[in-house]
């Protein structure tokens, strides 16, 4: 009987210590992610956490990522901005003055984006910080294709690191 809660102690002190080597793992990323997006952001445009996100009520919200990232998943209310073949042309009905959410992956497209719409005069122009990346590391859900699960494209092998909540990851 010893011998058995000897065993249990054990299993439970291990799997503790599974768990706290898991969220420091996700503590040391997102210290990494934060850093990165620090380095890799112009800072051009500013931009717009996702808990501040949800708490604005009129604004267009834009993907800026490619046809086949947007269609594996992307944010409630997005639309399709596209990325490579991006034309502000297709977005001259958002007036100057309305609120624009940009957002890609991590936010390097959608600044390159966003940085296009202040140039052509609109003037409330924010990055979501992160992307869709920090979008659902911050355990949000994303609009998928009927009968998917939560899914998110990892942009490629390299960039899908970066994605620490347990959520199946497509990349090309």
């Amino acid at each position: 009987m010893m011998k058995y809660m000897a065993y249990a102690v054990i299993i439970i002190l291990v799997l503790l210590l599974a768990k706290i080597a898991y969220k420091w793992i996700q503590v040391y990323q997102s210290d990494d992610y934060h850093q990165m997006l620090s380095h890799l952001y112009e800072h051009t445009i500013p931009t717009i956490h996702a808990d501040s996100l949800k708490k604005l009520h009129a604004y267009t919200l834009l993907d800026c990522r490619e046809e086949a990232e947007y269609y594996t998943s992307h944010l409630p209310n997005a639309q399709y901005a596209g990325f490579k073949n991006f034309t502000i042309d297709s977005f001259r009905s958002i007036h100057k003055d309305d609120t624009i959410v940009v957002y890609c992956s991590v936010g390097y497209r959608s600044e390159k984006i966003g940085e296009k719409f202040i140039s052509a005069g609109y003037s409330n122009v924010y990055n979501l910080y992160g992307g869709i990346f920090e979008w659902v590391n911050l355990n949000n859900d994303v609009i998928v294709p009927e009968g998917k699960d939560q899914q998110i494209h990892g942009f490629s092998a390299s960039w899908k690191k970066w994605i620490t909540r347990k959520i199946n990851i497509i990349h090309d």
